[in-house]
């Protein structure tokens, strides 16, 4: 018992949520999508589209802001282009 008589814990105030960490946004829409979505974004950029498993289930480069796929499952994923991160929704009709 006498271990713990001198341990004082150290307190972390310094939390932030898993949403803070990228500040940076982009637009998508449609929301819901179902084989597009436009990113607001002019120039072509290389993207990544993951699902909510961490996989990723469709990669390319945009073109004009364009993101078009053959399909996905409904669900939500996360569209990913360098450092910026926006959650998305597909649906199929």
């Amino acid at each position: 018992n006498w271990v713990f008589e001198n341990y004082r814990p150290q307190l972390c105030w310094d939390v932030t949520s898993i949403d803070n960490l990228n500040s940076q946004k982009i637009e998508v829409f449609p929301q819901p999508a179902s084989t597009f979505i436009h990113t607001g974004l002019i120039e072509n950029k290389p993207f990544r589209i993951i699902n909510m498993a961490g996989q990723i289930v469709y990669n390319g480069e945009s073109k004009s802001g364009l993101i078009t796929w053959d399909y996905l499952s409904n669900g939500l994923y996360l569209l990913s282009i360098g450092e910026i991160n926006q959650r998305f929704i597909v649906i199929n009709l």
